[in-house]
């Protein structure tokens, strides 16, 4: 799957949310020498409410929306300490 449809799609699943398009920030690798697992950090533009997906039966996730002061704090606080979430 194309990486930015599947940023699409994942935000439409996870979130309350959809978006026009994303733009791609950066790509990394999440453990080098130990895996081969590659990330892509997108922005996504045009988000507005109103997706009607949801997760995959075997997945179980729980969102946690954020204004951008929360996220600050969350992270000046140690609160977010995953690199994924980072």
């Amino acid at each position: 799957e194309d990486p930015a449809e599947c940023a699409l799609r994942e935000l439409a699943e996870e979130t309350p949310y959809v978006a026009d398009s994303v733009k791609l920030l950066y790509s990394f690798y999440t453990a080098v020498g130990f895996c081969d697992e590659k990330m892509y950090l997108y922005q996504a533009q045009g988000v507005r409410l109103g997706s009607e997906l949801s997760n995959d039966e075997d997945e179980i996730t729980e969102t946690v929306l954020m204004s951008k002061e929360e996220v600050r704090n969350a992270l000046a606080n140690d609160k977010i300490k995953d690199g994924k979430t980072l």
